[in-house]
Parts: C-alpha cells; structure tokens; sequence
C-alpha cells in the first residue's frame, strides 16, 4: 500500500532535521530524529528532534483536488546542565535556527509540498528530565487528488 502524501511530507522532513551537522554547515549536530510516539518520545543522546503533525485544514475543494494547510510540532530537546552563563533560551533559539535553516533550504521539500515556512517558536524547560525544549511550529500547504490521498499535484 502507498503512504498518504502527508506521510511523505512527514518522512522528508525527517530526513531534513537528520542533515543537521556541523560538517553540514550548521551550528549544531542533531543527534535523533523522531516522529512523536503515542507512548512518548525517549532520546539516548542530545540534540535531539521529535516531531508530529499536529493538525490539518482542508483549504480548498476544487475537484479533483483538496488544498490541504498541515500544522506540524516540531521539538528539539537538549540536556541543559546548567553552568553559569547558560541561558535556556539562547541555547533553544540556536538549535531552532538550525532547523529553520534546513526547512528554508528545501521550501517544497523535494517538491512535495507547495510550501513548507516556520509559524512559531515556543520554548519551556522539562523539570523531569532537566531538558530545555523548543517547539518549532511548521505550516505545510499541499495538493492531493480528492479520490486518492496517496496521489499529490
């Protein structure tokens, strides 16, 4: 059986935030990457991303085809340990600007997507497990055709 376009998306979005290294360009290494789990999200090392489709609207209906705006969460989690002159959002901040990098490098995400842009940023401290997390928010526009979501345009 064929993956959704949406799952498509998902999995070269994951292959975006994989290409995060210092040797790429980047100020940081991203260590994992994963799609968030129903039992939660665990890492073995940091920086790591976790991310998900958080929501979809269907924008337009003009058959054959349906327009859909796909909000996608995306989190990096980094262990903060906290030494003097270690500030939670700066740390966040670099690593989020890292990966709005590599999404704004691959816009379409391998024409896949029309658009694929950075709507929010959020950042909080885990107090169980001492990480700092940011939460990079994506807005993703795609076209599928309406009898076939494996189907894009």
């Amino acid at each position: 059986m064929a993956d959704t376009v949406q799952e498509t998306i998902l999995a070269r979005l994951a292959v975006v935030f994989e290409g995060i290294t210092t040797g790429g360009g980047y100020n940081n290494t991203i260590h994992s990457v994963k799609r968030q789990s129903v039992a939660g999200t665990e890492f073995e090392s940091y920086p790591s991303i976790a991310f998900q489709a958080v929501r979809e609207t269907i924008k337009a209906r003009i058959y054959p085809t349906l327009d859909f705006d796909m909000t996608v969460e995306c989190e990096v989690w980094e262990q903060m340990d906290g030494s003097a002159g270690t500030y939670l959002d700066k740390e966040l901040a670099e690593l989020m600007g890292d990966m709005q990098k590599a999404v704004m490098l691959d816009t379409q995400l391998n024409s896949l997507c029309k658009y694929c842009v950075p709507s929010k940023r959020e950042y909080y401290r885990d107090e169980v497990s001492s990480c700092g997390v940011g939460v990079l928010t994506l807005k993703i526009g795609y076209t599928t055709d309406a009898d076939d979501p494996t189907t894009g345009k």
